[in-house]
């Protein structure tokens, strides 16, 4: 055992009705549902308050208190402030001396506090006795409260005069209080469980959507002259390729951002009675008949790709140029959404499958948003759909849609672990009362960069496996942006990383080494495995069809005939990838899940959509170069680091590949191969190749 394990331990422990099934915050009243469908209950209050001495093996002593009562914490002046609590490893501490923070190896008490909202209740037999766990230990260790069933007992029974320790805490007591009451037919008082609709559990399902920033700003600025836009090579059946290749199921187009753009014709009627100008309409682009919106609609369902539209309430940088009031503003907005959800609404293939509110929308658009997206978009989903601009947050009827869905927080891809299907922010909550989901939006070009941006280059195939695991792989939604150029194209380095990245995706994910479908989880479920082949990380999907119900647990391997734990956690809900200790895994012959906590004590009605074991390489690989057939890059003569005549499309990709300047490159039709040190606008030539290193 080593000094840094031998150092003080401090946990807390209250009745927190998050995850703790109880029936009065702040009492030691506890109920579960039992076997017969009624409702078992406890009240530990009768436990003594009185503190009891007991010893590990090694042997130490530890100050123990009941779930009802609390250490107080003497002569500890680093624990100023802080609260009592019920479990106190005693170090340094001799005959008669004062029970404290004051000898020779204690350590501020501070650094073993943390949160213990995470306690938990379950029973295996709720008529033998209940067992109450709490996390907030020194180096994460839980406490295990394994209080039996004991009538006889006398009424100031102490706990057993031994703990066990094996990394986690069990203390054992016997006591009538361990013995539940529970009248037939009863039913427990919880509070309800958040349950999502159809349209929001087939929307996690697809785990990938792309982000469309294309817009006034990929030429620079909200420029007032509209003759700047002029996407000439405009291709939306090369931004869906692009999609495919990566994995995304559903792609939501910036048709308006801050800048009041349009890229539809609207016929929208602006304050002074005029058609609304600051649109596609007005450009020189196809003599003013060009429609984004409806070339993005044909060729994503062309390509079974799910649509939507993101459209900023409350900020138009066009309508502040004209000086429009506030209420002015809002009638035009009114005008717009209708034409988003009804004319480009997508009717024939089942509607939008997101529309997205930037920062929410204004109090005054609440009712109007709510009834247009019943009438006209009842499926989709709304991005920050619970969001009034300058609100709570957290109020239900706030929310325009019951297929709302929340931003996690960050746009670095990332989400909090655990994060929760339900909640109003960031990582969620299990108990609110509202599902929704979070969605990661992030970028492909570095410096958090949305709209087209030459100078900033892209994310590494590594730093994109993270954003997967660290969206996807822990119940997330991974949004990532696509910014075409100024010429309506997606660059080259760009679609050969959206495929690198896909690749790597199906490579990993798509050939499990064993895997089992729809499972109980009220008992233990077995994944046996019939190769010789290790696996180094589980994959778990949730049934959430009744909500997220599974609120702990445990992932072990049988190597050699002994169980060891490889992975565990509390949110599963739509998707949890958990990467094992050792990147060349475990050479198992089966995998244990067990559910060791569920909201509401509702372990019975657990269960899992799938259950699988992979083996995939930790270093992704990188190595070659990706082409884009018949693309030119138009370059400014600073950009060209070399020209390489007689070349093929191998040694242009090694001449990059060596030179840590290059970027892209070019290589005609004739042999001539260009090496560029930034991106270049990408146009249509018969016979060009344009490529990029897979670094």
């Amino acid at each position: 055992k080593s000094p840094e394990s031998m150092m003080a331990n401090l946990l807390l422990l209250f009745c927190a009705c998050a995850l703790l099934p109880c029936s009065l915050a702040g009492t030691c009243s506890f109920q579960l549902p039992d076997s017969d469908g009624g409702c078992a209950q406890w009240d530990l209050s009768t436990l003594p308050t009185t503190s009891f001495t007991i010893n590990d093996t090694w042997p130490e002593p530890y100050l123990i208190v009941s779930p009802c009562a609390s250490v107080p914490i003497h002569n500890c002046p680093a624990c100023t402030g802080q609260p009592p609590a019920s479990v106190y490893q005693l170090l340094g501490q001799k005959d008669g001396k004062a029970f404290g923070c004051d000898g020779p190896r204690c350590i501020p008490c501070d650094a073993a506090l943390t949160n213990t909202s995470d306690a938990s209740v379950e029973a295996v037999n709720t008529s033998l006795g209940i067992n109450i766990t709490i996390s907030g230990g020194q180096e994460g260790r839980k406490t295990t409260y394994n209080m039996i069933c004991d009538p006889s007992a006398p009424l100031s029974q102490g706990p057993d005069p031994l703990l066990t320790m094996h990394g986690d805490y069990t203390i054992t007591w016997r006591h009538p209080s361990a013995c539940p009451t529970s009248a037939p037919g009863s039913k427990c008082n919880f509070p309800p469980i958040a349950k999502p609709t159809a349209a929001q559990l087939s929307w996690q399902a697809k785990e990938i959507g792309a982000l469309i920033h294309f817009n006034m700003m990929t030429y620079g600025s909200c420029s007032s002259d509209v003759s700047t836009f002029n996407p000439v090579n405009l291709n939306t059946s090369q931004w869906t390729q692009s999609m495919l290749d990566l994995g995304a199921k559903e792609a939501v187009l910036v048709a308006k951002h801050g800048c009041g753009f349009m890229l539809w014709p609207s016929n929208a009627t602006q304050p002074d009675g005029k058609r609304y100008q600051y649109s596609v309409a007005y450009t020189s682009w196809m003599n003013g008949k060009g429609d984004v919106l409806k070339n993005f609609l044909a060729s994503a369902n062309a390509a079974n790709i799910g649509t939507g539209f993101y459209y900023s309430l409350a900020s138009n940088n066009y309508a502040k140029t004209q000086g429009w009031t506030p209420e002015q503003l809002i009638a035009v907005e009114k005008q717009q959404l209708v034409e988003l959800w009804d004319t480009y609404g997508n009717h024939d293939n089942g509607g939008h499958t997101e529309v997205w509110f930037d920062g929410g929308f204004e109090g005054e658009m609440q009712p109007y948003v709510k009834q247009m997206l019943a009438k006209f978009q009842p499926n989709a989903q709304a991005f920050n759909g619970c969001i009034v601009q300058g609100g709570s947050g957290n109020d239900p009827a706030d929310c325009v849609s019951p297929n709302s869905v929340r931003w996690v927080g960050t746009e670095a891809g990332t989400a909090p672990d655990p994060n929760w299907s339900a909640g109003w922010s960031k990582g969620g909550d299990p108990t609110a009362q509202v599902f929704q989901p979070a969605e990661c939006d992030t970028t492909l070009q570095n410096d958090d960069s949305w709209f087209y941006n030459a100078r900033v280059g892209i994310r590494s195939l590594e730093v994109l496996v993270d954003v997967y695991h660290g969206t996807v792989g822990r119940n997330g939604f991974l949004m990532l942006d696509f910014a075409p150029d100024p010429s309506g194209l997606i660059a080259p380095d760009q679609v050969a990383r959206y495929k690198q990245f896909g690749d790597w995706i199906r490579g990993c994910y798509d050939h499990p080494v064993a895997q089992m479908s729809h499972t109980n989880a009220s008992e233990p479920i077995i994944l046996n495995v019939s190769s010789n082949i290790p696996a180094d990380r589980v994959v778990l999907r949730e049934d959430q069809t009744q909500g997220q119900l599974i609120t702990g647990y445990i992932v072990e391997a049988n190597v050699g005939g002994v169980w060891t734990q490889v992975a565990s956690g509390q949110s599963i809900g739509n998707k949890v990838i958990d990467l094992f200790a050792s990147s060349d895994g475990v050479n198992a012959t089966a995998y244990r899940f067990s559910v060791t906590s569920a909201l509401n004590g509702l372990k019975h009605q657990t269960a899992l959509n799938s259950f699988a074991v992979h083996k995939c390489d930790r270093a992704a690989n990188t190595t070659g170069c990706s082409y884009t057939k018949d693309t030119f890059l138009t370059y400014s003569p600073s950009m060209l680091l070399k020209s390489i005549p007689q070349s093929t499309p191998s040694t242009c990709c090694s001449a990059c590949s060596n030179n840590p300047k290059c970027a892209v490159f070019d290589l005609s039709s004739e042999g001539m191969c260009l090496l560029l040190q930034a991106d270049g606008v990408s146009q249509s030539k018969q016979g060009w190749i344009a490529g990029s290193v897979n670094r």
